[in-house]
């Protein structure tokens, strides 16, 4: 390995004092080891290419971004007037980094573009280091609230219903939603993804209701805005909503799962995916991991052959004629909306119990109970294991698997 080339490995992995203020998967950004101006940085790409003619679009794009990025950090780092982006094409010369790099050279009124070396232009590169790493975090922060949910109102508990029809691949829902407002506001704002919702309205804990002046979807955010024309005040309150979905066939949010039955027909069950943020494709809700909250949930299906499941055991089931069965089932521990989870399909299964008594079921369409004998057993074993090593138990009622025909992941952990 050349001198340069070792240069280049030190620098990437941090053993000389070269700084780094910026990583991304394809890029990193250092302040440069010569500087020419208080605040000079290298971006640099992960992967060494002797010239930008080598470099893959996304390496391309995802460069373009990071100089954007951390140019505009050091501005707010430095206070400096302006900057130039310089790029190195790979050429041997004396660079510091042997391969095709940018520099950002941060100008000043009083020195403009430095072009000579001086120790005294970067005398304190930790604190430099330091600004530029803060400012990056800040622009980081402000170009993603756009899409974060407002913190004004909160989710505690939901209750949702849902009625899904098999042979048209629609749901009906209703959703009521308890939650704490935190500051007065005239606007509630929630994730929903290819839903209608027909009405909304709020309830105060008092029996007061607000109904909606409008109910409006940005389709680009996935965010739901319910108006108010009265302010609701702070406290305790009940978001109730209507809607109806799609059990569409992208293996996200509520689906659709063909296969074929044992003889050769086409079947068809309904089941979730919503990790990571496609809960909001089965129910208006806060799509966010840390809005946490219960859950209780009642399914109703029309085929009362079928097998429900979701992630609690079954709390009861109604009769309600020729609507079907309604299950509901017992309230989840307080937990992120992606990792609720429902399925309803014609399913067998084999089940056997831990040592601490947790049921374990193990579910597959039928004809292939003898392919999970392994599964079960496994199981069980995993969390016999768990329980004496972590010293505690198994938080859940019970633990089901189940294999879906097709999945969009290898596999996915509901709690």
């Amino acid at each position: 390995m050349s001198f340069i080339e070792q240069l280049f490995t030190k620098i990437v992995a941090g053993e000389i004092p070269s700084y780094k203020v910026y990583e991304d998967d394809l890029t990193y950004a250092f302040l440069d080891i010569n500087p020419l101006s208080l605040g000079h940085c290298l971006v640099i790409p992960k992967t060494k290419y002797t010239t930008f003619d080598d470099v893959p679009d996304h390496v391309a794009a995802a460069l373009g971004k990071s100089c954007n990025l951390v140019a505009k950090a050091i501005v707010k780092a430095t206070g400096c007037v302006d900057y130039n982006i310089l790029q190195n094409n790979g050429a041997a010369a004396h660079q510091e980094v042997p391969h095709c790099h940018f520099h950002i050279i941060p100008k000043t009124k009083s020195g403009g573009l430095g072009v000579v070396w001086e120790s005294t232009k970067n005398p304190e590169p930790e604190d430099v280091q330091a600004k530029i790493i803060a400012a990056i975090k800040q622009s980081q922060d402000e170009e993603g609230s756009e899409h974060r949910l407002p913190q004004t109102v909160q989710p505690r508990n939901y209750q949702l219903r849902l009625s899904p029809d098999l042979e048209k691949f629609t749901f009906d829902g209703v959703v009521n939603i308890q939650c704490d407002v935190l500051e007065t506001t005239s606007t509630v704002v929630m994730h929903a993804k290819e839903l209608e919702v027909s009405k909304a309205t709020c309830t105060t804990a008092t029996g007061t209701v607000f109904e909606t002046s409008s109910i409006a979807l940005d389709e680009a955010k996935d965010q739901l805005t319910l108006t108010f024309a009265t302010a609701l005040p702070k406290g305790a309150m009940t978001v109730a909503l209507t809607f109806v979905g799609c059990l569409n066939d992208k293996m996200a949010g509520f689906y659709r799962s063909m296969y074929k039955g044992t003889d050769g027909s086409q079947k068809v069950m309904a089941t979730t995916q919503f990790e990571a943020t496609d809960a909001r494709r089965s129910f208006p809700c806060w799509d966010e991991p840390a809005f946490k909250a219960t859950f209780d949930v009642t399914m109703v299906v029309k085929d009362k052959s079928l097998t429900s499941l979701s992630n609690m055991p079954i709390k009861n089931t109604v009769d309600l004629g020729d609507e079907g069965m309604a299950f509901t089932y017992n309230r989840s521990p307080v937990m992120s909306t992606y990792l609720l989870a429902f399925i309803i399909g014609e399913l067998e299964f084999i089940s056997g119990e831990t040592a601490a008594g947790t049921k374990v079921n193990v579910y597959c369409t039928p004809g292939k109970t003898s392919q999970c004998a392994f599964a079960l057993d496994t199981a069980i074993k995993v969390l016999d294991f768990f329980t004496e090593y972590m010293g505690i138990g198994f938080p859940l009622p019970k633990c089901d698997m189940v294999g879906i025909p097709d999945f969009a992941s290898g596999a996915m952990e509901n709690w």
